[in-house]
């Protein structure tokens, strides 16, 4: 894979900005994801993916968005109230991609996530995400997404 985050010596003032402009698009998708899962914004969590995806979560792949829609929405009904908080962000531009893709990015980054379950019990849950995004129409969208996931560790009950 051949990075382009550093601009090279000769890059345009245009191309510079470009560049700065997609990692922070990659960037703005990646909590754009963390917020629909907080908010129960199923269209939202959707519309961040490529229509060709992986989705990874501790091993149980998808790539069928209907069957990613039915169990986000299961995991609600079982955890009604998440916070994720997104950190250690580090986003690779990278030449090539997929057929008609105009562009590719590789993100890792680290996520803690507070939940509190229907029966109110609060935990925490860390994750390690490791995602390939793909930028089709002036668009970025997850292509692939790989979560390993730490916890959950107890932390009591949920103030009511």
């Amino acid at each position: 894979m051949d990075k382009t985050n550093a601009p090279t010596p000769d890059a345009t003032l245009a191309e510079r900005t470009q560049r700065l402009a997609d990692l922070d698009a990659v960037n703005q998708a990646l909590v754009r994801q963390c917020r629909s899962l907080d908010a129960h914004d199923i269209d939202a969590f959707l519309a961040q993916f490529d229509d060709e995806f992986s989705y990874s979560y501790d091993g149980f792949v998808v790539t069928d968005r209907e069957k990613l829609r039915k169990a986000a929405t299961k995991r609600w009904l079982e955890v009604p109230k998440t916070t994720h908080l997104l950190g250690n962000v580090i986003v690779d531009l990278v030449r090539g991609g997929p057929a008609g893709a105009e562009e590719q990015a590789v993100a890792t980054s680290d996520c803690l996530a507070l939940t509190v379950s229907k029966d109110g019990a609060m935990e925490l849950v860390t994750a390690a995400y490791r995602d390939r995004l793909v930028k089709r129409g002036g668009e970025w969208r997850i292509c692939e997404r790989v979560i390993e996931t730490g916890g959950p560790f107890a932390l009591g009950q949920a103030p009511k």
